[in-house]
């Protein structure tokens, strides 16, 4: 088989706070107190990149979501500013692609 024939996965991993189970953060091994430290990120880019990932992918929101008003409460809502962080991980990874998501802001819809 030809190296131009071969098919390659590409794999990209969705950074969500401490999981994306809304309990996450009660497993005894997941570090709830690093979410808005960048080292919990720099951790997190250096173990996808050494395990071959494509990217690394964040999401921006422009408020905490919580449609059961329990989250708050119950779980970690917070999260840094995609591209900030982003920008700092540029700089302690090598190949791994960095992509986030951007909000429009005061953004206003005329009917």
């Amino acid at each position: 088989m030809s190296h131009h024939n071969q098919r390659h996965m590409h794999l990209g991993a969705f950074l969500f706070q401490v999981g994306h189970h809304v309990a996450a953060w009660r497993y005894p091994e997941t570090d709830a107190n690093g979410i808005l430290n960048h080292a919990f990120y720099e951790r997190f880019a250096q173990i996808a990149e050494r395990g071959k990932f494509d990217m690394i992918f964040l999401a921006d929101t422009l408020a905490v979501v919580d449609p059961h008003q329990t989250g708050i409460k119950h779980t970690v809502s917070v999260r840094p500013e995609p591209l900030t962080l982003l920008a700092y991980l540029s700089g302690v990874t090598k190949r791994i692609g960095l992509a986030a998501t951007v909000s429009t802001t005061l953004t206003s819809l005329t009917i």
